[in-house]
């Protein structure tokens, strides 16, 4: 085995994580501290062990109560975002027609609304314009 001076779950089984955690908290407690359901459903070492080891996430909020309940420092490691690899630019965030225009775009903004009618306001428009021909 390789040496890990900075990894503090070095040499510690999945297994001993788990008997700690149900010695120190018990399984309804546990379960409180971490919403999962083979911790709240007929909860038992070996069915933690078997979703454990299949749901990273679930391993990873494990692992970090036991660091705290032994009184270890918790890193906060969290790898980096990374845009996709084929992305050469940041995307455009999305814009809502409730959303105030930013400067310098309100008056495009305006000639697209005018551009694109919604249909209500076709429908209108076209009865207004029959009223108008009924009338004349």
């Amino acid at each position: 085995m390789t040496e890990q001076p900075n990894n503090p779950l070095h040499g510690v089984k999945l297994a001993e994580i788990v008997e700690h955690l149900v010695e120190k908290f018990g399984w309804e407690e546990l379960a409180e501290k971490i919403n999962i359901n083979c911790f709240k459903t007929n909860p038992s070492v070996k069915s933690s062990l078997k979703f454990l080891r299949k749901t990273p996430w679930a391993r990873e909020k494990v692992e970090r109560l036991y660091l705290r309940s032994i009184g270890k420092r918790v890193p906060r490691n969290r790898p980096p975002r990374q845009a996709f690899a084929d992305q050469t630019e940041p995307a455009k965030p999305f814009s809502s027609p409730n959303r105030s225009p930013e400067p310098g775009q309100a008056e495009s903004r305006l000639d697209e609304s005018e551009a694109s009618e919604s249909p209500w306001a076709a429908a209108k428009r076209a009865r207004e314009a029959k009223e108008q021909n009924e009338n004349d």
